[in-house]
């Protein structure tokens, strides 16, 4: 397979740009039909983690783009208070009996603990709250300051721990067999926002919503981009045949360089975080 971008340049610039966005989330973007689904999960939370916390739902949700019976809600459970070691398998329990009344997609709902929050495999999660969330419940309240991305280059560190399989590439020394075991879906999706962050390292606007990446990348002038992005995104949707999980790996081992690239050339404290970490996977 051709790669679109066959080297990257020298970014340093680009890297060392702020970072800015605003967060468009709001509880009244949640639509109506999903309203009490929302409430029934608030409900679930509170009777396996009490009220001493903040429940956060990010995404679509409560940012906009909801699509009903796909989208899914994306929520976490910052607790400040200690977390019963039986919680995950009550809270699977608990979620698994909320009626999604078919708005819904799926339920994916996590808990972490306030100490965790600066964590590098947890960055990728704090980022998606504070980025487009809003809390929704709870007694306590969260404040990321310091917690989340400044500059573009913090960005790419930060994401660099949400692709998990760029990380076992980088374990298993770029080694496409490392992946059989992986889930080719999650691949795909997350190859598809690959794609869209290398554009974006290029110069692309930025945009959160992965359903408006596509139009995103055509209006940035990116059209080869556009229609890889579309390519795997389509792939996460349906059943992958062989030649389909292929292109999977072979995308995925072109890709870890590139990103490798952009973190070792990032000397922002999150650069340092990120080597200081994938150091320890050897």
């Amino acid at each position: 397979m051709t790669h679109i971008f066959e080297s990257v340049p020298s970014q340093e610039k680009r890297l060392n740009e702020p970072f800015v966005w605003l967060n468009t989330a709001s509880v009244e973007n949640i639509p109506e039909g999903v309203k009490p689904v929302v409430d029934d999960v608030v409900d679930a939370i509170h009777q396996i983690y009490g009220h001493n916390g903040a429940f956060y739902i990010h995404g679509s949700t409560v940012a906009g783009g909801f699509r009903k019976g796909s989208s899914d809600i994306d929520g976490i459970w910052f607790a400040y208070g200690d977390i019963p070691e039986d919680h995950r398998e009550r809270r699977i329990e608990a979620l698994s009996a909320v009626d999604t009344r078919e708005e819904v997609g799926y339920l994916d709902i996590i808990a972490m603990p306030v100490s965790e929050i600066g964590d590098m495999d947890r960055k990728s999660q704090v980022f998606a709250c504070a980025f487009n969330g809003v809390k929704v419940s709870g007694d306590r309240d969260i404040d990321f300051t310091g917690k989340i991305p400044e500059t573009i280059g913090d960005y790419f560190s930060c994401q660099y721990a949400r692709f998990g399989f760029i990380v076992e590439l980088c374990r298993a020394g770029y080694d496409i067999d490392s992946l059989e075991n992986r889930s080719p879906r999650s691949l795909a999706k997350a190859l598809s926002r690959a794609i869209f962050h290398e554009a974006f390292l290029r110069g692309c606007a930025y945009e959160q919503n992965s359903r408006k990446m596509h139009r995103t990348l055509l209006d940035c002038g990116y059209p080869a981009e556009a229609d890889e992005f579309e390519r795997y995104l389509l792939m996460s949707q349906s059943t992958m045949d062989e030649e389909d999980k292929f292109q999977v790996f072979t995308r995925a081992a072109n890709f870890v360089p590139i990103f490798d690239q952009i973190v070792h050339s990032n000397t922002s404290p999150y650069g340092e975080k990120v080597k200081a970490w994938l150091s320890t996977l050897g």
